[in-house]
């Protein structure tokens, strides 16, 4: 998938839409550690973090890590 080999650099989902855009990407692609990222983020802005804390789990156990470029 495209989006997991783009740069999340300046990549801030908060809408509703971000919302049912990520959960429809980790329906799909469920190895889709930046979607679940992502999500696990937006889940915890909108005070929604058991349901992030399963997303990052979910990302740890797939063993996959985003990993941010040096500044």
């Amino acid at each position: 998938m495209a989006g997991e080999k783009a740069t999340p650099d300046y990549c801030f989902p908060n809408t509703l839409f971000d919302l049912t855009v990520l959960e429809y990407i980790v329906k799909q692609e469920p190895d889709a550690a930046r979607a679940r990222y992502f999500l696990g983020n937006l889940y915890y802005d909108k005070k929604r973090s058991d349901d992030g804390d399963s997303s990052v789990g979910n990302i740890r156990k797939a063993g996959c890590f985003i990993h941010r470029r040096p500044s």
